[in-house]
């Protein structure tokens, strides 16, 4: 039911207005604020004002009406359905980014009637406000924020700028290299700007440069750091460079050539052994024994070409050497029986001579003899020694023998 109040008195209307700018509840239907700082009252038409000490369900709205007869405005006391009072919202002002920044907007929302708030906002941000940027997501982006508590809602446009940030080099390289020791690493790598800045490249790690050779002790894994700058911004990727074992042949030092006579000893120890630190075995050529040793005997004269081999199981190596037996050369025989003559007889001596190669023998005689025949005379009656030496031009035999030279009974002589 509506209640018509109509005050005609100047004094009341402003004493009313007082106490309703003092309690800060007009609020215009059309939203349009009332300024009440000039110290003067425009006229007010369709305005509300709520009691503060309404008891009733509905509050009381007093309605000032434009009194069409008079000068002076008509409060009247109507039935008016409540305004009520939307939320505020503040948010940032500045909202710029760089790619690959988090944004977060995060607005400062007032209800004045103390309501709980919901804060919503549009893509691309996520319903925190949020918004990991990345690469590529450079440009302006209009997001609509919404606050509601839960009867009125206020909507407010901001623009997102998402400057291009100083994006990295991109390194291409290969994960992985895979040598054999001994042979060299070359790490094939190249860097772009996006931007087309000038890239310096730098490595780190087990190589310090783009190629390095390997020698046979790097066989193992190892990790080489390649670091691309633009001056401002770096990227960096790791490459594993796989190095596989090599096996390495044993080495074998070289073997002198040997020359012996037969019936000696032949050993021989060569100087062999494994880069890698692997055992060895020697295996040795005939007419050596598993060993290295040989002993000779009559009849193995000759020249052999003998090898001697080194094996780590797998590889090998082979030395060779010339092995002469020379032949033993064995002295001369002299056999010979001791003489017996008699004085005026000669001596002949006939020795048998024997050379086991069949050499050629000389003989040379001394002592009671020089030669190998001897006249006697008269005078010689007795025994002597004779020497025989003989050479095959190597080996030199002596031998001695005795002469006898028996005393001959002469006839006398006379003369007349």
């Amino acid at each position: 039911m509506k209640k018509a109040l109509v005050i005609t008195s100047l004094l009341v209307v402003l004493i009313f207005l007082t106490s309703c700018v003092q309690a800060q509840k007009i609020v215009c239907p059309d939203s349009t604020p009332i300024n009440f700082d000039s110290g003067e009252l425009a006229p007010i038409t369709g305005g509300a004002v709520i009691e503060e000490n309404s008891t009733e369900e509905t509050p009381q709205v007093i309605e000032i009406i434009e009194n069409e007869t008079t000068e002076t405005p008509a409060i009247e006391a109507i039935e008016t359905p409540l305004i009520v009072q939307q939320p505020v919202g503040q948010t940032q002002q500045l909202h710029t980014f760089k790619e690959g920044e988090l944004v977060q907007i995060t607005p400062t929302v007032t209800d004045p009637d103390g309501d709980k708030l919901t804060v919503s906002f549009s893509s691309p941000l996520n319903s925190t406000g949020g918004w990991k940027t990345k690469i590529g997501d450079a440009g302006n982006y209009n997001v609509l924020i919404t606050v509601s508590d839960g009867t009125n809602v206020v909507n407010k446009t901001i623009t997102l700028t998402i400057t291009q940030s100083n994006m990295v080099p991109v390194i291409t390289a290969p994960e992985i290299i895979t040598v054999r020791e001994g042979e060299a690493v070359r790490l094939d790598a190249t860097a772009i700007d996006p931007e087309n800045k000038s890239v310096t490249i730098t490595f780190n790690g087990w190589m310090t440069t783009n190629s390095q050779t390997t020698d046979y002790d790097d066989a193992g894994t190892y990790t080489v750091t390649i670091t691309a700058s633009d001056g401002e911004t770096t990227s960096s990727k790791n490459v594993t460079v796989q190095i596989m074992n090599v096996n390495r042949p044993p080495v074998i030092g070289a073997l002198q050539n040997i020359i012996v006579t037969e019936g000696e000893k032949v050993l021989v120890t060569p100087n062999a052994q494994d880069p890698d630190g692997d055992a060895i075995k020697l295996n040795f050529g005939k007419p050596l024994g598993t060993d290295g040793l040989w002993e000779t005997k009559m009849g193995d004269a000759g020249v052999y070409n003998v090898e001697v081999n080194v094996s780590d199981g797998v590889l090998s190596n082979t030395a060779t050497f010339v092995l002469t037996v020379k032949k033993k050369n064995n002295p001369p025989t002299i056999e010979v029986a001791d003489i017996v003559v008699e004085e005026g007889e000669t001596v002949t001596i006939n020795p048998t001579i024997t050379d086991p190669e069949g050499d050629k023998v000389t003989l040379i005689y001394s002592g009671w003899m020089t030669t190998n025949t001897k006249e006697t005379n008269y005078d010689d009656a007795g025994t002597y020694e004779v020497v025989i030496n003989g050479s095959d031009g190597q080996n030199n035999v002596v031998k001695k023998l005795s002469v006898t030279v028996k005393n001959k009974n002469r006839p006398p002589v006379f003369t007349i």
